[in-house]
């Protein structure tokens, strides 16, 4: 079996729960859900309308404002921003926007900004996306090629940090997770995409760039 990020065939069996194994990649740390546990397009979609996760949901368009001041620490001015894995709602899309962004939505589920992957991006955001990726290979390789020269991207996800409680975490209750990563795996991304970590408060933000850790 292949990591689904970095590729290698250094892969054990982790853990499991009633519902699905996990598999530890011993080269990167990616915890991940094999394809035979991976629920199906419908399923999933099935579930995102579950997080009633729209416009008109006061608190869930609270707590993504609370994600623009990641954007802030950015040393660029007017950038172009893709909102990557929008959702159905474009609901951080739209707040960008409305704070001046020039930002722009792009989810293949539900063929959202497909004619965006033309264009060239300053900043990639991934909140809440990257745990849910079924070919990290691809999404990353697309990501890379769209990103400027000195672009930057920004993931929010759950980190892990205890292997022995991760059976435990609430991050693996959700049957659309099947990505869970270390900050060790951040690091082996970042490779992938050439770029380094820029900054993280360790717990659930990561920001990529060329430059040295913040």
């Amino acid at each position: 079996m292949n990591c689904r990020l970095c590729k290698s065939t250094d892969c054990s069996f982790f853990v499991s729960d009633k519902k699905r194994d996990y598999i530890i990649c011993n080269n990167c740390m990616l915890i991940f859900v094999p394809d035979k546990d991976v629920v199906c397009i419908d399923m999933e979609k099935g579930r995102y309308k579950l997080h009633n996760n729209i416009i008109e949901n006061k608190e869930y368009v609270e707590y993504l404002k609370g994600f623009i001041g990641e954007l802030e620490r950015i040393p660029i001015s007017s950038p172009k921003v893709l909102d990557f894995g929008s959702g159905q709602g474009k609901v951080l899309t739209h707040i960008l926007q409305d704070r001046g962004y020039d930002c722009y939505a792009y989810d293949p589920l539900y063929e959202i900004g497909l004619k965006n992957l033309h264009e060239v991006f300053d900043i990639v955001i991934l909140c809440e996306v990257v745990e849910h990726l079924r070919d990290l290979g691809k999404e990353l390789g697309l990501i890379k090629k769209i990103l400027s020269q000195k672009g930057y991207v920004i993931l929010r996800t759950e980190l892990y940090n205890d292997r022995d409680t991760f059976i435990e975490w609430w991050y693996t209750k959700d049957m659309t997770h099947i990505n869970f990563f270390s900050m060790y795996t951040m690091g082996k991304l970042a490779d992938l995409i050439g770029k380094k970590v820029f900054y993280t408060n360790s717990k659930n933000i990561v920001i990529l760039n060329k430059g040295d850790i913040h």
